[in-house]
C-alpha cells in the first residue's frame, strides 16, 4: 500500500525480493493522486508485480481491503500486508514465520502470523505490551493483535471467512480492528517469539512504562484525531462499554493537559482531540482529517 512515494515503494519492492522465501505475486495498492508510482514501480520489469490504482485516497484501511481482496483471487495460502514504507526488518522473516506455521499442523484455525503482538485491553482501550518471560523458547505465541508494520501475514481461509479491514476507519486502528474480528471468528493470531525478541533489540526496546501523554510534534497532532475517534468506533463496535467512557474521560483530560506545553500547542491537541470526540458523536467516518505527511 502506498501515496505518493514512488521511490520509497521501489526500494520496498527490492526488499521483498531479497527475503529468502520470497512473495509469488506483489500487488501494489496505490492511493496517489497521480501515477509517478505506477511508472517507478513498472520500470523494474518484474513479472510478480501487479498494480491497481485506487483512484483517490482509500488510507492504509481502504487499500488493505482492496488488496486482499485482490490477493485472494491469486489463490494464495498466505497474504502479507505491509506498507510502502516498511519491509520485514529481517531477510529470512517470511521463511521464518511459515516454518513455525509448518511446526503447528494441530492448529488448523490459525488465521494470522506476524513478528511483533500483544494484548488489547478492551477495558482502558489500551493495548498491553507482551511481557518477556512469554517471550521465552521458541515457537509460536497466541496474543490479540499483530502489531502494525511487523510482517503481518494473513491465511486465505480468514479472507474467505468474509473477514477484511474496515475502509471506513480510514487510517489508525485498522489492523487492530480487523484482528478483533479474526478472533471473534474463531481464528488464532500467533507471533513468533524468536523474531519478536530479536525486533526488541534491534529496536532497543527496553519495555519501558507507557506515560499518561507524550508531547508530539504539531505536525503529528493530526494523528490524535484518528486515535480517538477510531478507538470510540472500536469501542463502540464491540460493545466495550467501559472503554467507551474511560477514553471519552481521557480525551477530556488530555485535551487540557496539552497546555502543559504552551497555549499554542494546547489549543492545536485540543482541537483535534476533541474534533475526533464529535466526529465520532456524529459518525462521521473516512478521510476527514489530512495528515501533515499527505495521508
Amino acid at each position: 500500500m502506498t501515496y505518493n512515494r514512488p521511490q520509497i515503494v521501489v526500494e520496498t519492492i527490492l526488499s521483498l525480493e531479497a527475503q529468502t522465501q520470497p512473495l509469488e505475486v506483489i500487488w501494489i495498492i496505490d492511493n496517489s493522486s497521480n501515477y509517478n508510482t505506477k511508472e517507478s514501480v513498472l520500470s523494474l520489469h518484474n513479472p510478480k508485480i501487479r498494480y491497481f490504482n485506487v483512484g483517490y485516497n482509500a488510507g492504509p484501511a481502504g487499500a488493505a481491503k482492496i488488496g486482499l481482496n485482490l490477493c485472494i483471487k491469486e489463490n494464495l495460502d498466505w497474504i502479507y500486508w505491509g506498507d510502502d514504507n516498511d519491509p520485514p526488518v529481517f531477510q529470512d522473516s517470511f521463511e521464518r514465520l511459515l516454518g513455525e506455521v509448518s511446526k503447528e499442523t494441530d492448529r488448523c484455525s490459525i488465521g494470522i502470523v506476524g513478528t511483533v503482538g500483544h494484548f488489547f485491553d478492551n477495558k482502558r482501550g489500551v493495548i498491553n505490551k507482551t511481557s518477556l518471560d512469554l517471550l521465552l523458547g521458541n515457537g509460536l505465541l497466541e496474543v490479540d493483535s499483530v502489531a502494525g508494520n511487523m510482517t503481518m501475514m494473513v491465511n486465505k481461509r480468514v479472507l474467505e471467512a468474509g473477514i477484511y479491514p474496515d475502509p471506513t476507519l480510514f487510517f489508525g486502528f485498522e489492523e487492530l480492528d480487523f484482528c478483533l474480528k479474526v478472533k471473534r471468528k474463531g481464528f488464532g493470531i500467533y507471533v513468533d517469539k524468536v523474531q519478536f525478541r530479536e525486533l526488541k533489540n534491534y529496536f532497543n526496546k527496553t519495555g519501558a512504562n507507557r506515560s499518561f501523554y507524550n508531547k508530539k510534534t504539531l505536525n503529528s497532532l493530526p494523528r490524535e484525531y484518528y486515535t480517538v475517534r477510531n478507538l470510540l468506533f472500536i469501542a463502540s463496535k464491540y460493545g466495550f462499554k467501559e472503554m467507551k467512557v474511560r477514553l471519552i474521560i481521557k480525551c477530556m483530560v488530555k485535551s487540557l493537559f496539552g497546555f502543559k506545553y504552551g497555549f499554542k500547542y494546547g489549543v492545536e491537541n485540543a482541537k483535534y482531540l476533541l474534533m475526533g470526540l464529535f466526529h465520532f458523536l456524529m459518525n462521521k467516518k473516512g478521510g476527514t482529517m489530512t495528515l501533515k505527511n499527505g495521508l
